[in-house]
């Protein structure tokens, strides 16, 4: 009782994570150059294929699985539109097959296809972790802004190279303001499993 993570985990009506589905990135097919009219592409995952269009759309069409999967969807349109961006040039974003949301990430499910995250009613890792394990992950991603391989066991690394001093000095502000809540934090949780396992000793009694 009242290890870290403890709580919210357990409870069985929570929501999935988007950590659960195929996750598939707009802006990383454009990276990579994937959105030419044409281009095929093959998602493992569920077995489906996507293809980019001369429409500027990516239509899904699902391949043939063995009789024991269960169907994803038989053919699915997902458009995607150009949006100018401030200093020139446009950027690419999907509108939702099922809602008029745009979003720059749809998850794929078995029997739902794809879709953006509100109408999946998917949740972030992060909405299921109490305070403190929340306050740590930030200060983990600060950390690794500066060293890939870094975390709060070791201490704050040096400044990478080719980065300003102003821009090093403004994280390295931000750890120590950070990691000075630990302690508070790690307090509260403590003082919270504390009235916890009173509140079942009583109960047991």
């Amino acid at each position: 009782m009242g290890a870290l993570g403890s709580g919210r985990w357990v409870r069985p009506t929570r929501k999935k994570t988007v950590t659960a589905c195929v996750q598939l990135d707009i802006r990383q097919l454009a990276r990579v150059g994937t959105l030419q009219p044409g281009t095929r592409l093959w998602v493992p995952a569920l077995g489906c294929r996507l293809d980019v269009t001369d429409q500027g759309l990516v239509s899904y069409r699902h391949d043939r699985l063995p009789s024991s999967t269960p169907p994803l969807q038989g053919q699915q349109r997902l458009p995607v539109l150009w949006r100018a961006c401030r200093f020139g040039g446009h950027r690419p974003i999907f509108q939702c097959p099922t809602c008029p949301r745009y979003a720059y990430l749809l998850y794929g499910e078995v029997g739902h296809g794809w879709r953006c995250r509100t109408c999946a009613a998917l949740a972030y890792p992060s909405q299921w972790e109490n305070a403190l394990l929340r306050q740590m992950d930030r200060a983990n991603r600060l950390r690794r802004r500066l060293d890939p391989g870094n975390c709060l066991m070791f201490p704050v690394p040096q400044r990478p190279p080719r980065m300003h001093r102003r821009t090093y000095a403004q994280l390295v502000a931000q750890i120590q303001r950070n990691e000075a809540g630990l302690v508070p934090a790690w307090q509260n949780h403590l003082q919270a499993n504390r009235a916890q396992l009173r509140d079942l000793t009583q109960h047991v009694q």
